[in-house]
C-alpha cells in the first residue's frame, strides 16, 4: 500500500486549493499556467512557426508525398515540445523564508518538506524573480518558451531546439529549392528561405550550446555563475556517455511534482529525507544563488521523493 504524507511549508505554503503558486495560475483541471507578462514570448514563437509552415505548405503544392509527411511531422513535433515546454511545470519546490541572510540583505530560502528544511544546493535550485518560485535543477527562464527550464520540462525544451532546426532546415531547403521553378512565388519562397536560415542560426547555435552542457551535466544557471570554479571539478560530470544517460532517463522518467498535487507523498518520502540528512552532513551549504548540490547518486534521494512505490 501506499501511505499519503502531506508537505507542510511554514512560509510558501503550496496547497491543492491554492489559486497562484508564485505568477502561476492554477487552472480548473489543477495544473499550472505560466503568467502571460513581457517576458512570456510564447504567442510569438508559435506564430512563428505555424505561418511560414503554413506558407510553405500552400507554396509547394506540387511536393512529393514523402516532403509532405515530413514536413508535417517536423511541424507538429516542434510546435508540440513548445506548447509541453510552456505548460510543463518545471520543477517547483516549496520553500520558505529562514532567519538567515545573504551578504546582499536578502533572506536565505530553504526547501521545506514534511517540516524538514533543506538546502537549495541539494536541489541544485535556484529561485526564478521572473516567475517569483523556487526551481529545481534550474537552468534559465527562457521567454520563448514563456516558462522556466528545470528538472521537469528541460527535456522537452531541448528536443523543441532539436525539432525546430530540422523542420527550419527542411522548410528553407524545400523553399530554395522550389524557387528555381516556382517564378511566381520566388520573392516569397527566398523571404522563407532567409527566415529559415534565420532561426537555423539562432536556435541552432542555442542547440549546440545545450548539447555542450548536456555533455558536462551542469545547467545553465551554473555555468554562467562559474559555480564550480576554474580548477574545481564539476561533481555532477560523470563522463559525457553517462550524462546523457541521466538525461534520457530523466526525459522518460519524469518526476512528480511537489505543487500540482501536493499531498500526494509515498511511503518511502522520510527514507529519502534520512539519506538527504546524511549527505548534507558532508555538504557545505551555500547561499541561495550558488546552484550547487549533491552529487548524482542524491537522484536517488529525489526519486525517493516523488516516485510511487508499493510494498
Amino acid at each position: 500500500m501506499c501511505i499519503d504524507l502531506i508537505i507542510k511549508p511554514i512560509g510558501n505554503r503550496y496547497r491543492e486549493e491554492d489559486e497562484h503558486i508564485g505568477l502561476y495560475k492554477r487552472t480548473n483541471c489543477g495544473a499550472l499556467l505560466p503568467p502571460f507578462q513581457k517576458m512570456n514570448c510564447f504567442p510569438l514563437s508559435s506564430l512563428g512557426i505555424i505561418i511560414p509552415t503554413t506558407c510553405w505548405f500552400f507554396i509547394i503544392l506540387d511536393a512529393s508525398v514523402d516532403t509532405y509527411i515530413f514536413g508535417i511531422i517536423t511541424y507538429i513535433l516542434s510546435l508540440s515540445f513548445l506548447i509541453a515546454a510552456w505548460l510543463t511545470e518545471p520543477g517547483v519546490l516549496p520553500t520558505v523564508d529562514t532567519e538567515e541572510t545573504r551578504s546582499d540583505g536578502r533572506l536565505v530560502k530553504k526547501v521545506i518538506l514534511n517540516d524538514r528544511h533543506f538546502s537549495l544546493t541539494q536541489f541544485r535550485a535556484k529561485y526564478c524573480k521572473e516567475l517569483k518560485v523556487t526551481i529545481e535543477k534550474f537552468d534559465h527562464f527562457c521567454p520563448w518558451t514563456g516558462n522556466g527550464v528545470g528538472i521537469r520540462n528541460y527535456h522537452l525544451f531541448f528536443f523543441f531546439l532539436v525539432f525546430t532546426n530540422i523542420h527550419a532546415f527542411f522548410v528553407g531547403f524545400t523553399s530554395l529549392k522550389a524557387s528555381a521553378k516556382k517564378t511566381e512565388y520566388r520573392t516569397l519562397l527566398i523571404v522563407l528561405t532567409v527566415y529559415c536560415i534565420g532561426i537555423i542560426c539562432l536556435v541552432g547555435f542555442l542547440l549546440i550550446y545545450h548539447i555542450s552542457i548536456i555533455n558536462n551535466n551542469i545547467t545553465t544557471n551554473e555555468k554562467l555563475k562559474n559555480t564550480y570554479g576554474v580548477n574545481s571539478k564539476n561533481p555532477h560530470d560523470k563522463g559525457c556517455l553517462n550524462n546523457w544517460m541521466y538525461f534520457f532517463t530523466n526525459a522518460f522518467t519524469q518526476r512528480k511534482s511537489y505543487v500540482i498535487n501536493p499531498k500526494k507523498y509515498f511511503n518511502n518520502i522520510n527514507l529519502g529525507i534520512n539519506r538527504i540528512n546524511n549527505n548534507n552532513s558532508s555538504m557545505h551549504e551555500e547561499e541561495t544563488d550558488d546552484l550547487l548540490g549533491g552529487d548524482d547518486n542524491n537522484d536517488d534521494t529525489r526519486s525517493n521523493l516523488t516516485s510511487a512505490e508499493s510494498v
